[in-house]
């Protein structure tokens, strides 16, 4: 049989692709029409599904919960700048902030806008503490609220979710990570089949997190087993 290397007889290849069994499948056909004929493994296929459903959970990202500010809008501040530099980057001829020099700031939308020298420019927020030096009660915005911009993997996979916090209720670690976000990140954390980072501020349990995640409560296995059923 003549092909070129050896990445498509690479399961982990066809695991990547955006429909693995299809791509098995491909091979497969690929050989019969260079006259072989495959005898797969009936193992390979169950495999092949398996590892599907747990890379699934692997790439979907934690739950993004963010704080997000209201700015009043038409509300002006004044930076002084940290160091001279150019009011917009990537424009060519763009005035030139010096450093020390007052500019007003008028809050528009997420954004901060300014004219200067007859031009107009925006600050994005996230830059404002970069380039100016602002008074820190003006420059905070009023009012907010916690947003969610991805739902994590609770929600994407319920099932396995389920079968995991049931099985920390049995064993009492419910009883320790009492706090409703402990338990979710632990079953969260659990899910996947790569590690995560757990960054919470001090006294936020990190401890007790560890230590749950270190008893026979949680990993995909439960949860596989449960789907196989």
């Amino acid at each position: 049989m003549a092909f070129t290397g050896q990445g498509r007889l690479d399961i982990e290849v066809h695991l990547l692709q955006d429909d693995p069994l299809s791509s098995l499948r491909g091979l497969l056909a690929d050989i019969r029409k260079a006259g072989g004929m495959p005898d797969v493994d009936p193992g390979l296929w169950g495999y092949a599904r398996k590892r599907i459903r747990q890379d699934a959970v692997s790439r979907t990202p934690f739950r993004h919960t963010i704080w997000a500010e209201v700015l009043t809008a038409g509300r002006c501040l004044t930076g002084k700048a940290r160091k001279t530099h150019m009011a917009m980057p990537n424009v060519w001829g763009s005035p030139v902030i010096k450093a020390g020099q007052d500019v007003t700031l008028t809050i528009d939308g997420n954004d901060y806008a300014c004219t200067l020298g007859g031009d107009s420019f925006r600050v994005p927020m996230e830059d404002l503490a970069k380039r100016f030096v602002v008074d820190a009660g003006e420059a905070c915005a009023e009012t907010g609220s916690w947003e969610v911009r991805h739902e994590g993997r609770l929600a994407a996979f319920p099932d396995i979710a389920h079968a995991l916090r049931s099985r920390a209720v049995r064993l009492g670690i419910s009883g320790w990570l009492d706090w409703d976000y402990q338990l979710d990140d632990l079953i969260e954390t659990s899910m996947g089949r790569i590690g995560a980072v757990i960054s919470w501020a001090m006294g936020l349990g990190k401890g007790r997190l560890a230590a749950a995640l270190c008893a026979p409560c949680v990993r995909m296995d439960v949860a596989s087993r449960k789907e196989n059923v």
